[in-house]
């Protein structure tokens, strides 16, 4: 049976937040991704990870198929997701209101 890193921290990605969210170092494991507040003129919001060659990358849950959600799923949206140990954002489309966006870990 595999060890899974496990992290019971949850990590504060932004509040208030207008624009796309400072970067926020996560121990890696599982995590419950939150996203809650009002869009305003934003019309996506994706969790991104910095890849090791230092760009910023989309996370995806599999191939093609990406970690975002879209104004209409706000005022509250979540999901679960796998992490290594990064640095995380939450990438804003367009200028919201004020969002806030969390990783919980499940730890």
């Amino acid at each position: 049976m595999a060890i899974r890193r496990a992290d019971d921290n949850v990590y504060v990605l932004g509040t208030a937040l207008t624009t796309t969210s400072p970067a926020v170092a996560v121990k890696g494991g599982e995590y419950l991704f939150s996203v809650d507040g009002t869009v305003g003129a934003a019309t996506a919001f994706l969790l991104e990870y910095r890849a090791p060659s230092g760009t910023w990358t989309k996370v995806q849950v599999f191939t093609g198929s990406l970690l975002s959600f879209s104004a209409g799923n706000i005022p509250i949206a979540q999901t679960g997701v796998d992490l290594p140990a990064c640095d995380v954002r939450l990438q804003i489309t367009g200028t919201a209101t004020s969002i806030n966006a969390y990783l919980i870990g499940l730890g």
